[in-house]
């Protein structure tokens, strides 16, 4: 799904989405704090839907989901020697 900044978004709908991202990148907690620079304790406060998940941080997944796209597309492509 998509990370639709334009739209009103709830806490619970920011939870379900940073969730998906945690689950599909196998990150723990800790990782996924580790990974966006932020405290456990913050992480916890998202996955819980107790604070909203703020568009910096959904615009970090998003840059993240990115760039990790674009690094599984470099691999698949042959290397050549010019």
């Amino acid at each position: 799904m998509p990370i639709g900044f334009g739209r009103w978004r709830s806490g619970h709908a920011d939870a379900a989405e940073f969730i998906r991202w945690r689950w599909k990148h196998g990150l723990s907690l800790t990782a996924a704090a580790e990974a966006l620079g932020l405290s456990r304790h913050t992480i916890a406060y998202y996955v819980s839907a107790e604070q909203e998940v703020p568009r910096t941080v959904l615009l970090a997944l998003s840059l993240a989901a990115a760039a990790a796209h674009r690094s599984c597309a470099n691999k698949s492509r042959p290397k050549t020697d010019y």
